[in-house]
C-alpha cells in the first residue's frame, strides 16, 4: 500500500526518476526479507495457503504497478501467474489477456497499511544489516555463534520493536543473547 501510494504521487508530479529505485528496493526487500522470513510458515500446511495467496496478491499488484516501467518482464511474470490468480480476481477484469490491459492498482486494493509493522520491520532490517556489517568487519563467519548482541538506541519504540522481534534477529545473526538498552555506556566492540 505504501509503495503504491508513493508511486502514484511521484507519477502525478512527473518525478519518474524516484519511482524505479523505490520499486527495485521493494523487490529486494520482498526477496531478501519477506520470503526468507516466511519460509518456515510455507512448510506448515495450515499457513502455507495464506502465505502463498498473500505473496501472489503482492506480486500481482507489483507487476501491475511496474508494467509501465518494465513492460516485457511484467508481462512474462503475469502470464506465469495467471493460473494462480484464481477466478475471483480475474472475474472482475474485463480483458485479462495482458497485464497492459489492466488498470494500475489503487491503494485500496492493498489492504490496510500498518505503520507499526512497517516500522518494526525497518528496525529488524537495520539491526540485522548492522550486525552483518560488524561480523564482516571482525571477520566472524555466519556459522560462528556469538554470545551476545548489544542493541543501543535512544528511541524506545525502536528498542521495543527489536525486543518483539528478537527471535528473528537471533536467528539471522546467530547470536545466543540480545541485550537491549538506551544506555550508550553499554556500547562495546570486542
Amino acid at each position: 500500500g505504501t509503495l503504491v501510494s508513493f508511486v502514484q504521487e511521484e507519477m502525478k508530479a512527473y518525478r519518474l526518476y524516484t519511482v524505479t529505485p523505490k520499486l527495485v528496493l521493494f523487490i529486494d526487500t520482498l526477496s531478501k526479507w519477506y520470503i526468507k522470513l516466511i519460509r518456515d510458515r510455507v512448510k506448515d500446511p495450515e499457513d502455507a495457503e495464506k502465505v502463498l495467496v498473500t505473496l501472489t496478491q503482492v506480486l500481482f499488484i507489483l507487476c501491475r504497478r511496474m508494467a509501465p516501467f518494465t513492460p516485457f518482464l511484467t508481462e512474462h511474470i503475469y502470464q506465469g501467474m495467471k493460473p494462480m490468480l484464481g477466478d475471483d480476481i480475474l472475474a472482475d477484469i474485463q480483458n485479462s489477456d495482458s497485464i497492459h490491459y489492466l488498470l494500475l492498482p489503487e491503494v485500496s486494493e492493498c489492504g490496510t497499511i500498518d505503520k507499526d509493522i512497517e516500522r518494526a520491520m525497518h528496525a529488524l532490517q537495520t539491526v540485522v544489516t548492522s550486525g552483518r556489517v560488524i561480523r564482516d568487519q571482525k571477520v566472524l563467519g555466519k556459522r560462528q555463534p556469538l554470545a551476545e548482541l548489544v542493541v543501543v538506541h535512544e528511541d524506545q519504540q525502536l528498542l521495543n520493536d527489536v525486543r518483539n522481534l528478537q527471535d528473528y534477529i537471533q536467528s539471522e545473526l546467530n547470536v545466543k543473547k540480545i541485550t537491549i538498552s538506551n544506555n550508550k555506556g553499554l556500547t562495546r566492540y570486542s
